[in-house]
């Protein structure tokens, strides 16, 4: 009798190493992922399908990271990107509210307009890119002229400061990269 309760004891014991102890690691490792935090490290120290879970569950962690790391820097790029063009239409429109010289209010006009735009194309490209994390949308190549986005953000400046204190020059490739 003595043997068979040694046994039991010895099974039972096997058995918490075996899987009880993977379990609970597992999901303590499950719990911390549940609450954002991505730094705990799952180890399993064995050679079956719970080492391979845990090195999954490990994996995933990493993926997860990464994703809300790239998330992060978006948000704050995008921030800074729509700060810009906000603070330009500012200056203009109190430019606009002050000035009686009507060249000068068209032309405040036209770059409150091209900055709204350009607000509306960055919000548009966010709207794009939810499309494409969800499947709905693929993306395709698109080519733009740099030299002419140069220009237009220099012109913009030489409006406001004299002529004679900026000077953008540029060298173009011989050949184009495509």
């Amino acid at each position: 009798m003595s043997s068979i309760i040694i046994l039991v004891f010895a099974w039972d014991a096997l058995l918490h190493r075996m899987i009880t102890i993977p379990i609970e690691h597992i999901s303590e490792t499950a719990q911390h992922m549940a609450d954002l935090d991505f730094s705990k490290v799952c180890r399993v120290h064995s050679r079956d399908e719970f080492h391979t879970l845990a090195e999954n569950l490990n994996r995933m962690a990493k993926n997860l990271q990464n994703t809300l790391s790239q998330r992060k820097e978006l948000t704050d790029t995008l921030s800074h990107e729509l700060k810009t063009p906000l603070g330009i239409i500012r200056a203009y429109a109190e430019g606009l509210r002050d000035s009686t010289d009507q060249e000068k209010q068209r032309a405040y006009t036209e770059v409150i307009i091209e900055e709204t735009e350009k607000m509306a194309g960055m919000i548009n490209s966010l709207l794009e890119l939810s499309a494409w994390e969800a499947g709905a949308i693929s993306l395709k190549k698109q080519h733009f002229d740099f030299v002419e986005l140069v220009e237009t953000v220099a012109g913009r400046e030489l409006m406001v400061l004299p002529s004679d204190s900026i000077h953008i020059t540029y060298e173009l490739p011989a050949t184009l990269y495509l």
